[in-house]
């Protein structure tokens, strides 16, 4: 790169571009009213010597030459070849003198890339990233089909207990919000306590005075193909159906059961203090079950119940294709995916088995080969279920979220991973020779409900919220 007299061509920055047979130093020219643009500057077969050349041309063109960087651009100049060295040393005087000659062969006018969006750019009109970001956004009253990205609809649901109303109505006001000062208004008025809520959450901040004790949400891509309409134009109401909640579990005759509808209480079910703990409550090196780690098993496995419940509601029989929109039954081994809904029934109901040992302040150890598998996924799934403010209020402790210790100290073996891996295809079945010798057991998908030999059977007819 040749030195010149044009005073607004800038470089400053300089990369190297790598191959299997060169390396190539690029410098970054920037010129008034165009396109950036990456020129070469020479190239070379030494990695090593283009990256160092790359940094010392960027240090010389900001900060100038002196006696050390002269010693290294002399050392350069050594290892390379003629041609490529001489390249270097213009390029060095260029830095040192700040001009650089016009990239015209490859520069781009910002003109002709407004051209390309449609937009005749004003001489008096800069441009902005928020103009550039204007011209791919599209109009906010357009059709689904006008907008040029993926479109996607998103419902969130939260419902609040508020605890402290004073405190909560008493914060949004110091905050900006302005109560209702109508005849007869009491500054706790549900109506001001529920503009308090919106004035917090419409900010993205937290609710002071209250606890959230139900957030879920719905998220789906629109698909002009499938008939779907953004809200303004839609033909149909925007409805979203989050199910029941976390605390509204119908009881056994479907009809709402207040008292099963709380949450077991960890806290007490898995003391942390010292004088409360059975022998039978930790391992023989003292870990413990935290309430903390319980609540979130205990999450994931209840999440993992309903998700395979609709999994076989919405699929039935119909054997598991990962393209389709499985939740559960395809993060299973390939041997399960031609069962029929009555066995994926038994294995959501494997995950409340398990859910029902903790709600009761038992670790949840498995009794089958489906419940092991269901606890791996939910050990799997359970460190992304700590965030609730339910969860945070739980006690912390040390032993908190030790996923490895829980898949160490909750299984008797990892046999039920191996159908995973294709080196063990056909290591369910008993006259396999690897199964022969390791004395493997109730792999098969027919026998994943079979007890243990060394674990009490479940009882069948203990009754579920299903």
């Amino acid at each position: 790169m040749g030195t010149g007299r044009n005073t607004a061509v800038h470089v400053s920055t300089f990369y190297c571009e790598h191959s299997t047979s060169k390396s190539r130093v690029l410098a970054l020219v920037e010129m008034p009213g165009m396109v950036p643009a990456l020129r070469a500057v020479f190239s070379c077969a030494d990695r090593a010597v283009a990256e160092l050349a790359a940094e010392i041309l960027g240090s010389i063109a900001v900060h100038g030459l002196g006696p050390n960087v002269q010693a290294v651009v002399e050392r350069i100049k050594s290892l390379l070849p003629q041609a490529p060295a001489a390249s270097f040393r213009d390029a060095v005087d260029s830095a040192v003198a700040g001009k650089w000659e016009a990239p015209q062969d490859i520069a781009v006018h910002r003109d002709e890339v407004w051209t390309l969006y449609g937009y005749e750019q004003s001489d008096h009109e800069p441009v902005t990233p928020a103009l550039r970001d204007s011209l791919l956004r599209g109009s906010s009253n357009s059709r689904l089909a006008d907008y040029a990205g993926t479109v996607i609809r998103h419902i969130q649901l939260t419902e609040f207990h508020t605890y402290d109303p004073s405190r909560l109505v008493a914060a949004a006001t110091a905050t900006g919000w302005k109560q209702r000062e109508e005849p007869g208004f009491e500054p706790q008025d549900s109506d001001n306590v529920l503009d308090s809520v919106m004035w917090f959450f419409d900010q993205g901040q937290a609710v002071p005075g209250t606890d959230i004790v139900t957030q879920t949400s719905e998220a789906q891509i629109l698909a002009v193909e499938s008939g779907d309409e953004v809200h303004d134009w839609s033909p149909e109401p925007v409805v979203a159906d989050f199910g029941r909640g976390w605390l509204l579990l119908p009881g056994a005759d479907g009809d709402l059961d207040v008292e099963n509808a709380r949450r077991p209480d960890f806290a007490g079910l898995f003391p942390l203090d010292q004088e409360q703990l059975n022998n039978d409550e930790e391992d023989e090196d003292g870990w413990r079950l935290t309430p903390r780690t319980a609540d979130a098993i205990y999450t994931a496995l209840c999440v993992l119940a309903d998700e395979a419940y609709d999994d076989v509601e919405e699929h039935q029989d119909a054997p598991v294709d990962p393209s389709d929109d499985w939740m559960v039954f395809d993060r299973l081994p390939r041997i399960t995916w031609r069962m029929e809904a009555a066995w994926r029934r038994q294995f959501a109901r494997a995950a409340d088995d398990l859910s029902y040992d903790l709600e009761r302040g038992k670790w949840p150890l498995p009794t089958c080969t489906a419940e092991e598998m269901c606890l791996h996924l939910a050990i799997e799934d359970a460190g992304a279920l700590t965030e609730s403010h339910r969860h945070q209020m739980l006690p912390e402790h040390d032993d908190d979220y030790a996923w490895d210790l829980c898949s160490e100290l909750f299984f008797q073996d990892h046999d039920v991973l191996m159908l995973f891996d294709p080196r063990f295809d056909g290591i369910e079945d008993p006259e396999n020779e690897i199964n022969q010798r390791l004395g493997i057991a109730n792999l098969r998908s027919a026998d994943w409900f079979q007890p243990f030999n060394n674990r009490e059977a479940r009882d069948p007819d203990r009754r579920f919220r299903r």
